[in-house]
């Protein structure tokens, strides 16, 4: 893939997450035993084993979707450690899915009754699609936006995704960045919270950095932050190295917006539009 568009350290930065994100898909398609992906996770750095994480999900759901398997990808792993991620990547295969001739999984209650926290991880799925089906087109404009169905919830995860790929497309393109963000009218708000996720996820190994990027987004800026937050409290959540390493860089708005993300995470509860909860403005 090409990204003629990002610029300064853009073009390094995505060639190491698809680097990455290649390696977990591979193992997946490999057909590689839990000990041997575990291993295989936890020799990379912290900040990225969410990446194979995604990629060896996408690559369980290509097999689970192409073979027609009666059970869903996640069946392959027990427990809850880096579900996000899991969850997102399922839903970039149905993303590829969208462009390209070949099953989709089915999103169905069924289909994913292993599942125990389906009914609020859901959402996810449809943020991983969004971002994947953007992606594979290399484009991002307001038509896109409009064309998204489903759930209020699931639009709104479904936004943020389009908001993760946008700064894919775009990194560090400010000018480009804040043209695409006018364009999205009433859902710029929406699409700034997923914007912001992906500058705080993809840039948590040095946090001190991400103020001075949402700087950048003027009247947005508020919900990008509140997704850089959400991006810092997930890493936070994953494993106990990423909560030492992320937590060292905490400190005056980072440190507000990542402790506001884990609140909202803490009293989202669980069931049904958890997503939404997570994910909505702090209360003042």
């Amino acid at each position: 893939m090409r990204f003629p568009h990002q610029r300064g350290q853009g073009r390094a930065m995505t060639a190491e997450i698809m680097r990455v994100f290649g390696d977990g898909c591979a193992s997946a398609l490999r057909g590689d035993p839990v000990p041997k992906f575990e291993s295989a996770m936890q020799s990379l750095a912290w900040h990225q084993r969410s990446y194979f994480c995604e990629g060896h999900a996408m690559g369980l759901a290509a097999l689970s979707a192409i073979k027609g398997r009666p059970v869903n990808p996640d069946t392959f792993y027990a427990g809850e450690s880096y579900v996000v991620a899991r969850l997102i990547g399922y839903g970039f295969w149905n993303g590829i899915a969208s462009s390209y001739p070949v099953p989709a999984l089915r999103c169905d209650s069924g289909y994913w009754k292993h599942l125990r926290r389906w009914e609020e991880l859901r959402p996810l799925l449809a943020n991983g699609e969004s971002y994947a089906s953007m992606l594979v087109r290399r484009r991002f404009d307001r038509s896109d936006l409009a064309a998204i169905r489903g759930s209020s919830e699931e639009r709104l995860a479904a936004l943020h995704g389009a908001g993760r790929v946008l700064w894919l497309l775009y990194m560090y393109n400010y000018g480009a960045l804040r043209v695409q963000l006018e364009v999205c009218g009433a859902d710029r708000d929406a699409v700034a919270v997923g914007l912001g996720f992906a500058i705080g996820f993809m840039n948590a190994r040095e946090a001190t950095e991400i103020p001075k990027v949402l700087d950048e987004f003027g009247e947005a800026r508020p919900a990008a932050a509140r997704g850089a937050g959400i991006a810092l409290a997930l890493h936070m959540c994953n494993d106990a190295e990423s909560h030492r390493e992320v937590w060292r860089q905490l400190s005056g708005e980072l440190l507000e917006i990542a402790e506001g993300a884990l609140q909202a995470a803490k009293s989202a509860g669980s069931g049904a539009g958890w997503y939404g909860r997570i994910c909505a403005p702090a209360q003042t």
